[in-house]
């Protein structure tokens, strides 16, 4: 415990106390003044949070800065958890490590109270999947909020104007998930805690609306005007402007990727950190994740924690510190709670008696890592993976779902030019994706290359269907509707998965009025052919002549397509595990490619004819069908194909 004394906390705080205004609570009555966290998160008019496990409200003793409440027991978890990180000269002296948290701990903590703070400005927890950073984090979070909520006007505290709104924003891949992760923990505390309840004044689904102390007292009623804002949000450059911020958080930094709307945690972060600048030196920054690969914001802020100054070896950013924890660290020694056992703080009676821990490396767990060691280490371990080799170049997969003529491409129902069209379909066990992939070749220079543009890009998945599983029969409708309304020249499928589907559409091809009928066939898959395609499509790729509507799961499955030797394949840990679409597309720009190299100008009226309406459509419009899926029988018409302009752009 290197440096710690009583004399130099009590300095520290009073020098905290003389710069940076009012401890938590300050200046309010008993009844709504928390003491300090372990008031704040065991006390039965406060948060009520008895299952809390020893570890965790350690790590919340150290993120609120409250040295004079470490007992033995924090002193000894801090030792060891300091423990996993060491200088490493080799790199300038920064810490390096895989486990634990730097050793200087406490020095940073007497370092942030000297210059004013209340917490930790960012900590980032790196812990295991279950390991509770989710739950410690929104538990803090309710702590600074609460200090926000009752100063006597945090508006005028901050300088910030009366009518803006004080926002704690929750950030993750998708608002899907930010909804159900990080802020239903944190708006779930708030709604179930007594002392929270006077101020909630209006609750909805991702999104919590608070008075402030003084706005309760003055007797305010209108949501609208609530001073604080609780709000789960999607991970877009802009979801962090316009309130001022008092916290932001990350939940699961590592796995927000930049693709379609989304972004990555380095460009959500950048956006939304200037949104907390006018409440320093309070603001507080929470990010948690599982982790990934050693990319990202994620990684960097982890980094950043770690470093020192080679001269001093004093931390460089003081103000942050990471945790590196496996999924079942947090709740070691729940056997020393209840009446005999340990303190809650110095003087402050014992921890309740906890019955079992969330999370034990067992012989299930022990069994788990030996099947899959590599998935174990990052998602059980908290083991960083070393950093993919990414197969394509990721600026060139993102430049093939851009602007093309300045206008974003849209998915086609059917043929709006007499081309010559192309489909591959990759087939799925029942329970699995099931993908199809539909282009056709352009030369918008005469004097140029073909290019490649894709009308469809589709994957049926298990959970659209009411029995979560694939139906067959309604997909081999819908793609029998899509040979017709394409009038597909033709239609490839992978052998793996294939059964009964290449019989019947073959059937189905054969009763197509128009001429010639689409080929249907099936590719046998090697792994030499698939390492040419894949090489091919990269090449084509990298030509810059491949474009496609927007769609999110296929420019995934591109960027996250990862090479181990001549394999090409999707990832086995990892936000995306799939390349069902990738290699359905990577096959159509092959074959199309291979095609003829003159440009493709349209049929005369003695070519091919466009069925009208074939059962197929018929059956797709009687059921409603989305228009990107629903053959519709005005797209069968050559008259109405006829009238759109040629515009790749569509």
């Amino acid at each position: 415990m290197s440096g710690w004394s009583e004399a130099r906390v009590a300095k520290a705080e009073t020098r905290a106390a003389s710069i940076a205004g009012p401890r938590p609570g300050a200046g309010l009555g008993p009844a709504v003044r928390p003491l300090d966290i372990v008031e704040f998160v065991l006390g039965r008019t406060w948060l009520d949070r008895s299952g809390i496990y020893p570890r965790q409200l350690s790590l919340l003793k150290i993120m609120t800065l409250a040295l004079p409440l470490l007992t033995e027991f924090d002193r000894k978890v801090i030792a060891e958890w300091g423990t996993g990180f060491t200088r490493d000269e080799e790199h300038g002296g920064s810490l390096s490590g895989t486990w634990g948290t730097p050793g200087d701990l406490l020095r940073r903590m007497e370092r942030c109270l000297d210059v004013g703070r209340l917490w930790f400005r960012h900590p980032v927890l790196v812990i295991g999947r279950r390991g509770g950073k989710g739950h410690v984090g929104a538990l803090m979070m309710a702590y600074v909020l609460w200090w926000y909520m009752t100063l006597d006007d945090p508006h005028e505290f901050f300088g910030i104007a009366a009518e803006k709104t004080l926002a704690v924003f929750v950030f993750a891949a998708n608002h899907l998930q930010a909804e159900a992760n990080l802020t239903a923990d944190l708006i779930g505390i708030i709604e179930s805690a007594p002392r929270f309840k006077p101020y909630i004044a209006a609750s909805y689904k991702g999104r919590l609306l608070l008075w402030s102390h003084q706005q309760r007292q003055q007797g305010e009623t209108d949501p609208k005007k609530a001073a604080f804002e609780i709000s789960a949000r999607h991970a877009t450059p802009t979801a962090g402007r316009g309130p001022a911020a008092i916290i932001i958080a990350f939940d699961e930094a590592a796995w927000m990727q930049a693709t379609g709307a989304s972004r990555s945690a380095q460009e959500v972060e950048d956006a939304a950190l200037p949104a907390l600048g006018q409440c320093r030196p309070h603001e507080f920054v929470f990010s948690a994740s599982s982790p990934w690969s050693q990319l990202g914001r994620f990684f960097e802020n982890h980094v950043r924690s770690l470093a020192v100054d080679p001269a001093t070896g004093d931390p460089v950013h003081y103000d942050m510190f990471t945790l590196e924890l496996t999924s079942w660290d947090m709740y070691k020694d729940w056997e020393q709670t209840g009446p005999a056992g340990l303190e809650v703080a110095p003087g402050r009676g014992t921890f309740p008696e906890l019955k079992r821990p969330i999370e034990t490396y067992d012989d299930d767990l022990a069994r788990e890592e030996r099947e899959n060691p590599d998935t174990f280490s990052v998602e059980r371990r908290g083991q960083w993976a070393a950093a993919p080799h990414a197969y394509l170049n990721p600026d060139k997969v993102r430049a093939m779902f851009a602007k093309v003529n300045g206008t974003v491409l849209r998915m086609q129902d059917g043929a709006t030019h007499r081309f010559i069209y192309f489909a591959h379909i990759d087939p799925s066990v029942t329970c699995a994706n099931f993908a199809i992939a539909l282009g056709h070749l352009e030369r918008p220079d005469p004097d140029g290359p073909n290019h490649i543009y894709f009308d469809l890009l589709h994957v049926w998945r298990p959970q659209d269907f009411p029995t979560g599983r694939i139906d067959y029969l309604a997909v081999e409708r819908e793609i029998g509707a899509l040979m017709g309304a394409f009038h597909l020249r033709e239609l490839t499928l992978d052998q793996f998965g294939a059964g009964s589907l290449l019989d019947h559409l073959q059937d189905h091809a054969r009763t197509l009025v128009f001429t010639p009928k689409t080929k249907v066939h099936q590719i046998t898959e090697t792994r030499p052919g698939n390492w040419s395609r894949a090489e091919e499509f990269k090449r084509i790729l990298n030509e810059g002549r491949v474009h496609a509507p927007p769609h999110e799961l296929a420019e995934l499955e591109l960027l996250f397509l990862q090479q181990d030797g001549t394999k090409v394949a999707a990832p086995t840990i990892g936000p995306v595990q799939t390349d069902d679409l990738a290699d359905a597309i990577m096959t159509v720009t092959v074959r199309l490619d291979g095609q003829e190299r003159a440009p493709h100008k349209a049929l005369d009226d003695t070519g091919p004819r466009f069925v009208y309406a074939n059962e197929y459509a018929t059956d797709l419009a009687r059921a409603g069908k989305p228009a990107v899926m629903n053959a519709a029988i005005r797209q069968t018409s050559p008259t109405a194909r006829r009238q759109s302009p040629n515009n790749p752009a569509r």
